[in-house]
């Protein structure tokens, strides 16, 4: 779908109040428009099933996407379910787009078809060696999701250990995955 049906969808649904809500959180430094997470999800499902991998190649192609447009296209990549070294070139084109907490967090959300993968685990703790702090807060929280279990707890607490950096958010992923553990 091109960026400009994207935001006229987008648009149809933003609420202004909620604009105004999702602001004060700061969930973003880009233009935010007001959509609930439950319309963004269903239109997200809606995309996925209609444009499969065309979806995530357009919205590669937007300029200065907004806030929501990013969120439906993380989403649209966890719909996917798309073979690991395909998911893995888009993942590392989508991830400059991953730019605040809320975006983290739900592309963090989408990697559980991923995680069959044996090198995933490695990709998700090369992440924690990035100098953005976001990508950081990406490893952290994908491990926290998928490998604090009994078979790897204790090596992801030790490569979570690994990590230095004091930027807020990555911070208080450390702190939710430590409180998680």
């Amino acid at each position: 779908m091109n960026q400009q049906e994207l935001k006229r969808r987008l648009g149809e649904i933003a609420e202004p109040s909620y604009r105004a809500f999702s602001e004060k959180l700061k969930v973003s430094d880009r233009a935010v428009l007001g959509v609930r997470a439950p319309k963004l999800a269903s239109l997200a499902k809606e995309l996925a099933k209609s444009e499969k991998s065309k979806a995530l190649d357009d919205f590669l192609s937007y300029r200065d996407p907004s806030y929501e447009e990013i969120q439906v296209s993380f989403s649209i990549f966890g719909l996917l379910k798309l073979e690991y070294r395909t998911a893995l070139s888009y993942l590392d084109r989508l991830r400059p787009f991953n730019e605040s907490w809320a975006t983290n967090d739900n592309l963090a959300g989408c990697f559980s078809h991923l995680t069959e993968e044996p090198d995933f685990y490695r990709y998700l703790c090369s992440l924690l060696r990035e100098q953005d702090s976001y990508d950081q807060r990406l490893g952290i929280v994908g491990l926290m999701n998928y490998y604090l279990d009994a078979a790897s707890i204790d090596q992801t607490l030790e490569e979570l250990a690994t990590v230095s950096n004091p930027h807020y958010y990555v911070v208080m992923a450390l702190g939710w995955a430590y409180a998680t553990a």
